[in-house]
């Protein structure tokens, strides 16, 4: 594909998705006057980003674990709760650390 096309398309799908579904394909078509094929091909991009669902868009799996400051729990409660989540696929031999930046 030609690059200047490419970025072409980048840009309107950039710009489509700041605005609500309803206002894209009137704003598209006013934008991309000049190239009627463009319109397709963001169109196109836009429908498989709806249809796309990342791992970072989904919620955690809930495991029936409330964190141990809620519940009160100590480490070994924890872990035998985490234990029972996981199905004893993996076990909890020590706590590598608290705190951190993350």
């Amino acid at each position: 594909m030609d690059p200047r096309r490419w970025r072409r398309i980048s840009e309107l799908f950039e710009g489509a998705l700041d605005l609500p579904p309803g206002d894209r394909t009137a704003w598209l078509r006013d934008q991309s006057l000049a190239d009627p094929t463009i319109l397709p091909a963001v169109e196109e991009l836009l429908a498989a980003h709806q249809r796309t669902g990342g791992i970072l868009d989904r919620s955690p799996p809930n495991l029936g674990v409330e964190p141990a400051a809620e519940v009160g729990a100590d480490e070994r409660e924890l872990a035998r709760l985490l234990d029972d989540a996981l199905d004893g696929r993996y076990r909890i031999v020590r706590e590598l650390g608290r705190g951190g930046m993350a």
